[in-house]
């Protein structure tokens, strides 16, 4: 993310202009990248105003990354879009483990849980 906020944004407005600010602004990503744009709305709100974080690896490092958003204390991106399937295991194999699916479901679960404590208005 900082790599992306130093560098590879000014760059980006160098060569192609656009609005830079803050309000115009979304980081999105999906997988573990959906992770770092919740990252982003934790650590650079003052550069983006949204962050959009699709399908989100809350299980690597056993949910780690939902603690870190429990104990954040600082600000927040003003909008963060968020979104995950049903089947988001299952669908991609040749098998059914609808337990792994509930797992990763439940982590959504929670960290819109999150979001919520945190004051965020979440619908589905």
């Amino acid at each position: 993310t900082e790599r992306v906020v130093h560098e590879i944004m000014p760059l980006v407005a160098s060569h192609y202009g656009g609005s830079m600010a803050r309000e115009k602004l979304c980081f999105g990503g999906g997988s573990f990248a959906g992770v770092c744009a919740l990252y982003a709305a934790m650590h650079y709100n003052n550069v983006f105003g949204s962050v959009h974080a699709e399908s989100p690896s809350f299980w690597a490092g056993a949910g780690r990354f939902l603690q870190d958003m429990e104990a954040h204390e600082g600000g927040w991106a003003e909008r963060v879009y968020m979104g995950v399937g049903t089947r988001e295991y299952s669908a991609t194999r040749d098998h059914d483990n609808g337990h792994l699916d509930h797992k990763l479901l439940r982590y959504s679960d929670h960290a819109v849980a999150i979001l919520e404590a945190k004051g965020f208005v979440c619908s589905a």
